[in-house]
């Protein structure tokens, strides 16, 4: 769930990324047929890729998280908190445990900035994402 509400911020954004000339992708860990039943919390139009073995997970250095990691305060409270935006969750279809994270890459597969998130709460907000990309490409807030 806290995946599919980081995509909705993101694709809220979209505009944003646009003006910057950035595309958007998403990557999942998922088969294709397990993706055609995986809705977010609200339909999103992001290109969505699929990675069932995990091999740009292992590649990009996402690990895995713990039951003690998901029972801090803080990321109980995130969970609260999107229950209350989101309602009550589905029955996880993929791997609960694996954590994400969010990544500049150049055309040519060299990444130029990396966000890997320490716990299934810890997302990077539009704002750092927005900056990282200024940044990274030189631009002054996209124009």
């Amino acid at each position: 769930m806290s995946c599919q509400d980081h995509l909705v911020q993101v694709e809220e954004a979209s505009e944003q990324f646009r003006r910057r000339r950035v595309d958007v992708v998403a990557v999942g860990f998922g088969t294709p047929e397990q993706l055609t039943e995986w809705t977010p919390v609200r339909p999103i139009s992001l290109p969505v890729l699929v990675d069932p073995e995990r091999k740009l997970y292992a590649a990009l250095g996402l690990g895995r998280t713990s039951l003690l990691a998901l029972l801090r305060p803080g990321v109980i409270a995130h969970y609260l908190r999107l229950f209350k935006r989101w309602g009550r969750p589905r029955k996880p279809q993929q791997d609960p445990w694996q954590l994400g994270g969010d990544f500049l890459v150049d055309p040519s597969g060299r990444v130029l900035w990396a966000y890997r998130s320490k716990n299934p709460a810890d997302r990077p907000s539009i704002t750092t994402l927005l900056q990282a990309i200024d940044r990274c490409l030189g631009q002054t807030g996209g124009s």
